[in-house]
């Protein structure tokens, strides 16, 4: 008789939209449910995660007593995690424990079961964990075999489980089969009992178990999976199969598999995921390479030979891939991290009371899903993005009233907040968050309005990624059959693969000469004869220590502009200006022409670029509002003359930006957005409107121009 683990991993993640859960419990979670009620004979492992749990518990609390039925009758091992289904390596280890015991008490409360083990979110393993996990009393997680593959376990080995540890702390890892995940739901019922009969010719006298672990998605949700798991009847099937021929497959809980076997012996692993989570992970320009690599052995007939041996990047990885993701993480570090000092300190009730309700938002913001990209559209996805930001800064809000009280305050403190050994300047106000970056051309790399949690440069940079090639290749071919690559969502999608170098902050300076034009801006060539925007400005005026009335960051830089065979030496002075209860900003600059040389004057138009998003580009409560009364969708691409104001407006989050200037410019605007693959196809994403104000300048030598602007938050009624 052979023994089988079967754990499926069920999940939604914080910000998905209501339709998208009611879609996922109707034509997966329930049926699944349903279905193994009338097999009691078949043990599961069923991990649901907090973002679902908490759906559930509001919208269908009646599955909940369901899922507790078959935990009493014995049919359900209930899996634990990290309640928000954070990746746990990257987190403090008072957030990884906390959110594991988290997850330990709602079970508890729930469901009447303490979790023994716990699955690890996308299965992404550090040596380090078990000292962070085993305290909680977890005793077991899943890992891909290919985690073992990487250390040496060699492939007949992994039935049953092993143990590793770190410090002194034990963790039991069970091997999940990649033979068996390749068959379930994939394979007729038939291919899976043809294996354990093979499996019982060879290994009919091992007691140890072998361990299917995947999401829970796949039975029903996946494109073209519905059909075939529940109208073709594959699900209802499999679990008739597991009830008959108990002579052949024993199914059994982890933890008794645990309980019956001793363990295989003593296992190191090293960072790894799954194999396809190893390749997203790495920079574009190196994943052909690695695909090369792979085929050149499968050619050759060793790649199954040496494959532990042919591995890729890692998670954290994302982070030097996509900055915009590494900004989040590092602000989200910065707010537990301030979260525990105030902790520490505070323990009046009111402030304690505070704390626990950031505490709460500051977990949302690690939810894993939206800070990488793979098949799922993750980071691309705006809405999954601006739920973890949106949890950041109400979590801020939170900290600033338990620490400060509701009053007005005003404070600039500089430190590196990303880690890169190079200074940030953030500006903080119960208003406002507002950090500037003098590495990343003096820019804003976060405009914040913390009354609405509201990240409003949150704008993803446009980057090629290593399945666009793919999508050419898919043009006007058919709809493709069930595992096979997916289409386009939208005709001709390939014509808006145009791709950025840079990342796209606020007020970076920018300089065109007179000859560019809107078209080229429209076709991705930034056209900037300036040096600015990728340079580094110095700090030349000291931060105020603690709270102040008003407060400036003060910035400068030396560059060139140049203008055909002609460099002119230019330097900008920049400087942000803030007030205590201002829900916005100034920017101030002075633009000095060098009259050493060139003799000649300076003719052309600064253009400071910034980048904005309100999330939706094409919806009609989200608009562009110019003086004359003209309202554009975000998604407008166009130039708009003279102006001194404008506004970007959010119907949806009562929210206006409002945009003035001294001087008159013209607005050059398009939307940014990004091309990328999800499971049902490839697809276009509003990520943000970039927004350039053309103000001509001519400049003697030795002479110098001085413009302003005001950028302000209106919170509309």
């Amino acid at each position: 008789m052979q023994r089988l683990v079967l754990a499926l991993h069920n999940h939604q993640p914080v910000g998905n939209f209501g339709q998208v859960f009611q879609a996922a419990y109707d034509s997966c979670y329930r049926p699944v449910l349903d279905l193994a009620a009338e097999f009691p004979a078949v043990k599961l492992a069923l991990h649901y995660t907090g973002p679902l749990l908490e759906w559930l518990e509001k919208e269908r609390p009646s599955f909940l007593s369901d899922v507790k039925d078959l935990v009493d009758r014995g049919q359900i091992e209930i899996l634990g995690g990290g309640f928000y289904e954070p990746m746990l390596a990257v987190l403090s280890d008072e957030d990884a424990s906390g959110q594991i015991l988290r997850m330990q008490a709602f079970c508890e409360t729930h469901f009447g079961a303490k979790p023994a083990g716990m699955w690890l979110a996308e299965r992404v393993w550090d040596p380090d964990l078990p000292r962070i996990i085993a305290p909680t009393g977890t005793r077991y997680t899943f890992l891909d075999d290919a985690h073992f593959f990487a250390a040496g376990v060699a492939k007949g080995q992994l039935r049953g489980h092993y143990v590793t540890e770190k410090a002194g702390r034990p963790l039991a890892i069970f091997p999940i089969d990649q033979q068996l995940r390749y068959l379930i739901p994939w394979k007729p019922v038939q291919d899976f009992e043809r294996t354990f009969e093979a499996l019982e010719r060879t290994h009919g006298d091992d007691p140890r178990c072998l361990t299917y672990g995947d999401d829970g998605e796949k039975f029903g949700l996946w494109p073209g999976t519905q059909e075939w798991v529940f109208q073709k009847h594959w699900l209802r099937d499999f679990f008739r199969l597991l009830s008959d021929r108990r002579d052949l497959i024993r199914t059994l809980h982890p933890a008794e598999a645990l309980a019956e076997t001793p363990a295989n012996g003593r296992v190191y692993l090293p960072t790894a995921s799954y194999e396809e989570m190893g390749e997203w992970a790495l920079p574009t320009a190196a994943i052909q390479p690695y695909e090369d690599l792979k085929q050149r052995l499968k050619n050759e007939g060793s790649y199954e030979r040496f494959q532990p041996f042919v591995r890729a990047g890692i998670w954290q990885g994302f982070f030097a891939k996509y900055p915009e993701s590494d900004h989040l993480h590092m602000r989200v570090l910065q707010a537990s991290s301030r979260l525990r000092r105030l902790q520490a300190n505070l323990t009046r009730p009111k402030a304690a009371a505070l704390l626990r309700e950031a505490e709460d938002q500051i977990y949302r913001s690690e939810c894993n899903c939206a800070y990488w990209h793979g098949l799922f559209g993750g980071l691309y996805l705006n809405h999954l993005r601006h739920a973890l930001s949106e949890a950041l800064l109400k979590a801020e809000r939170l900290l600033n009233v338990a620490e400060r009280g509701e009053g007005p305050f005003l404070t600039a403190t500089s430190e590196d907040l990303d880690a890169d050994l190079e200074p940030e300047v953030t500006v903080r106000s119960e208003q406002l968050v507002v950090i500037s970056s003098p590495r990343l051309g003096g820019s804003l790399i976060e405009i914040s309005d913390l009354a609405r949690a509201f990240l409003l440069t949150d704008v993803l940079s446009r980057r090629e990624e290593g399945y666009h090639a793919k999508l050419r290749q898919l043009e006007g071919q058919p709809t493709p059959a069930l595992g096979e690559p997916p289409l386009a969502k939208e005709p001709d999608l390939a014509r808006f693969l145009v791709f950025d170098d840079y990342r796209r902050t606020s007020f970076l300076d920018r300089f065109h000469g007179p000859e560019f034009k809107l078209e080229e801006l429209h076709a991705g060539q930034d056209g900037d004869v300036g040096t600015f925007a990728r340079s580094r400005y110095a700090a030349s005026e000291r931060l105020p220590a603690g709270d102040a009335a008003a407060l400036g960051v003060a910035l400068a830089c030396e560059g060139q502009v140049r203008l055909g065979e002609t460099a002119h030496r230019v330097r900008i002075q920049k400087r942000y200006g803030f007030s205590r209860g201002r829900g916005g900003f100034e920017v101030s600059y002075r633009i000095s022409h060098d009259g050493s040389s060139p003799t000649s004057p300076l003719r052309a138009f600064f253009m400071p670029e910034l980048n904005l998003t309100l999330l939706a580009g094409n919806a009609p409560d989200r608009t562009l509002e110019l003086p004359d009364g003209r309202r554009e969708r975000l998604t407008f691409r166009g130039e708009v003359r003279h102006l001194r104001s404008l506004g970007l407006c959010d119907g949806w989050s009562k929210l206006r930006v409002k945009l003035t200037a001294e001087r008159p410019f013209d607005l050059w605007t398009y939307p940014v957005e990004t091309v990328s693959q999800s499971e049902g196809g490839f697809e276009r994403t509003y990520q943000g409107t970039c927004l350039l104000l053309r103000c001509p300048i001519e400049l003697a030598p030795g002479g110098s121009l001085d413009l302003s602007y005001g950028l302000d938050l209106e919170h509309l009624a």
